[in-house]
């Protein structure tokens, strides 16, 4: 049965992150991973928005890789207005863990 839980008085942040992986990466192992980041609890949510591959060589995304964007949603837990630090934090672990698991980078 589905419990109900407290809706917080504050808004959510939003942060999209585009990393730049290899082709054969799935859907599900980028949010697998995004998921196992340690973020403290902030990560409400996270959504694939776009996926970018290149049809010609040159550019920030090589043939055989293939550009994922990612909208992260962070609230508190405890109804306390989030800090940059905290912010940047949570992101900067979700980078660190992509960039650790999938050998994801940041596109430029």
């Amino acid at each position: 049965m589905p419990q109900a839980k407290p809706v917080s008085k504050l808004q959510a942040v939003e942060r999209d992150l585009a990393v730049v992986v290899d082709e054969h990466i799935t859907h599900k192992s980028l949010m697998d991973c995004v998921w196992s980041a340690p973020v403290e609890g902030l990560l409400q949510d996270a959504v694939l928005f776009d996926v970018y591959r290149p049809q010609k060589a040159g550019g920030a995304v090589n043939l055989g890789e293939k550009s994922l964007a990612v909208r992260l949603v962070l609230q508190s837990t405890d109804d306390n207005t989030l800090t940059e630090s905290q912010i940047d934090n949570a992101v900067q672990a979700v980078v660190k863990q992509l960039a650790n698991q999938l050998n994801a980078k940041l596109r430029s």
